[in-house]
Formats: structure tokens, C-alpha cells, sequence
């Protein structure tokens, strides 16, 4: 007998974790503004952080679920299948852990599942020799899908922000994060793991990598296989001057190609140089300002050191910068406003546009 213990069949699980969540509850509510004590671990904006004086632990990994099932033969080969399809035809896009048994209890094993689309619906099967057992449960709806990449940090789909004309951002389509080979830290080197992660599960195919090491780095470190475009970037409102906009084009000609996706976009830590970039995608797709600050704001999950849109000193002048160049009613819209005059198509921005966005959220399981 195979016997699935949980999650238990309909169950609606979070793929965000607790601090996750309370520091998005924050964030709307106008509490992340550290300005008065920028980057400091114990500034009233970031005090709150589990281990806030610790930057090696990163808070942004999606939560984990835990899978326990039962069998009365624990020497029989055992199978571990996930998919959004009934008849398994199509393995999900999920990170299944190694299959452990139970100290504890006896005939009982687990797994860890990662790697969750928030409103999907999933079925999942374990089989156990010739006996098997079959369950379903889905993942909440949710603000913003953290992802995990073992050997990396500050991970996370765009897809599913609110966007222009009432609809969404596809997920499954661009990842932002933190670097996946590294010549200056060790914590982000890619693991074996994280390799199997990116070509087979999330199925990257474009790594496009912003930081200002030309030369130093030729293809991906998660494998030959990969697209590895490197354009080193700059900062803030180095991006709408001098020869920023010329970067911000080859970005957005990279996107425009719809044989890239899905795309992995990253500088060392995820967060500046980045976010920066990031911030005129969604702009074009037509994400509101509260969401787009928060997207920027998460990196101070990371390993990295802490970011707010707020007050800091770097962003004000970015920020200014952008709507003295391209002024307009909200900051999304200065982001794309600016986008059209780096020399790219209108009808190329356009298509990329619509190649982005998905159903409504009333749409969505």
C-alpha cells in the first residue's frame, strides 16, 4: 500500500514565506522607509528581520512544502511525480528534493517541493514499486513569486504583477536574481542543484549578465547550452545618460526576441543594476508605481545589504533625473516613456508588450 499523507488532497498552500509576506504587508503599508538610517541592519525599517544583522542569510527563497507519504515496502524503488496535469503527461516546473525516509516514523518518507507558480493547480503521484497513490492541491494566489536557485539568492518571477489594461505578467517567462558564477563571493556559485534548477526546470535559455567584468566570464555557468549575453551596465541614472540609453537598447533588443525566453537577467547581487533594468520592463508592461517599488524593495531579503525605494539617495536622483527627461502622471509611465527613445521600434516594444502580458487576474486558478 502507497498512502499520501500530506499536503492533503484540495489543500491551498503559500509559496511565500511568513517574513515574506509581513514584509509586503509593510511595504503597502508605507512602514519600509529607511532613509533616516540607510543601509544600517538595525535601522527601524529593517530591525524586524529575523537575523536583520546577519547579510549571509537570505530571506528571499520561496517557502517550502513538505510531501509525506507512507509505504509497506521501504526497500521498493520510489517515484516522485508533480505536474498541473492530471495524466502526468508534462512535468511541473517544481524543484522535488531528495526523497528521505522518516527517523520517526516507520514506512513514512518526505520530500521537499520548491519552485511553485502561485494559482496553479497540482497533482501529484508516488509510487512505490508497483503500488501507487495519487493527490492534488493548489498554490495560493500571491503578490510576487520568489524562486530558488541553490548557489544563488534574490530570486523571483515577474510574472503575475498587475499590467497594463487590467491583465497580468505571464509567469515562466523572465527571472530576475543574483549572480550565478562569481570571481569576488563564493555565495553565489551555482550548485549542481541550481544547475539542474535553470535547465530543467525553469528551462532558461538566455542568461544576460549586467555586470562590468567584459571578458572575465564567456558562457553560463549553469552550462554550454545556455545563451550568455554579457552588457555591462550601470547604475541609477547612469542608465538615462551618456551611454545608458544605448545599454537599456541592447537589453530590450535581447527581449524583443521571443527565441531568448525564458530569460534570466542578473548584475552581481540582483539589486541595483538589476532592479534598475527591471524597472523599465515593468514600466513598458504598465505596472503600477506601489508594485514596482515593491519588486525593487524585496532585495532587502537578500544576502545582500538593504534596499528602499524611499529616501535613498541614489534613487531620489534617478527618479528626479527620469521625470525631468520624460515627465510624466506616475513613474511607470516616465519608465516607458523613455524606453520608446533609446531607438527601438515602437512596434517591437509594442509586440513585447503583448508577447508579456496574460488573463486577468479573475482568469487566473
Amino acid at each position: 500500500m502507497t498512502e499520501l499523507i500530506s499536503p492533503a488532497r484540495g489543500a491551498v498552500l503559500s509559496v511565500l514565506t511568513d517574513v515574506q509576506r509581513e514584509f509586503l504587508r509593510r511595504q503597502k503599508e508605507g512602514l519600509i522607509d529607511g532613509s533616516a538610517e540607510k543601509h544600517y541592519w538595525d535601522s527601524s525599517a529593517f530591525g524586524w528581520l529575523p537575523d536583520s544583522r546577519d547579510p549571509r542569510r537570505d530571506l528571499t527563497a520561496p517557502a517550502a512544502v513538505l510531501i509525506r507519504f507512507r509505504t509497506d515496502d521501504p526497500l521498493a524503488p520510489v517515484k516522485v511525480e508533480v505536474s498541473e496535469r492530471d495524466d502526468f503527461s508534462v512535468p511541473a516546473a517544481v524543484t522535488i528534493g531528495r526523497i528521505e525516509q522518516s527517523a520517526e516514523e516507520e514506512g513514512v518518507f518526505h520530500a521537499i517541493l520548491t519552485n511553485l507558480t502561485p494559482g496553479r493547480r497540482y497533482f501529484w503521484r508516488v509510487t512505490a514499486g508497483e503500488l501507487s497513490a495519487t493527490g492534488e492541491f493548489s498554490a495560493r494566489d500571491e503578490e510576487m513569486c520568489p524562486k530558488d536557485i541553490e548557489g544563488t539568492a534574490n530570486v523571483r518571477d515577474i510574472g503575475g504583477y498587475p499590467a497594463a489594461g487590467g491583465k497580468r505578467i505571464k509567469y515562466g517567462l523572465f527571472y530576475r536574481g543574483g549572480a550565478l558564477d562569481s570571481r569576488v563571493e563564493d555565495r553565489y556559485r551555482l550548485t549542481r542543484r541550481g544547475k539542474e534548477t535553470v535547465n530543467d526546470v525553469l528551462k532558461i535559455r538566455t542568461e544576460i549578465d549586467l555586470r562590468g567584468e567584459d571578458g572575465v566570464f564567456h558562457e553560463s555557468e549553469a552550462g554550454p547550452d545556455l545563451k550568455y549575453v554579457m552588457i555591462p551596465s550601470l547604475h541609477y541614472s547612469d542608465m538615462i545618460r551618456d551611454e545608458g540609453p544605448a545599454l537599456l537598447k541592447r537589453i530590450f533588443e535581447l527581449l524583443c526576441d521571443r527565441e531568448n525566453y525564458p530569460v534570466y537577467i542578473h548584475c552581481q547581487a540582483g539589486a541595483d543594476r538589476t532592479g534598475v533594468a527591471v524597472m523599465f520592463l515593468l514600466g513598458l508592461l504598465g505596472v503600477p508605481d506601489d508594485v514596482i517599488e515593491a519588486d525593487y524593495n524585496v532585495t532587502s531579503l537578500s544576502i545582500d545589504d538593504r534596499r528602499d525605494w524611499r529616501g535613498s539617495l541614489h534613487m531620489d536622483d534617478f527618479l528626479a533625473t527620469l521625470g525631468g527627461i520624460s515627465p510624466a502622471p506616475t513613474v511607470s509611465e516616465s519608465l516607458r516613456n523613455f524606453l520608446y527613445t533609446v531607438g527601438i521600434p515602437a512596434e517591437k516594444l509594442d509586440g513585447l508588450r503583448d508577447f508579456f502580458l496574460d488573463a486577468t487576474k479573475g482568469d487566473l486558478i
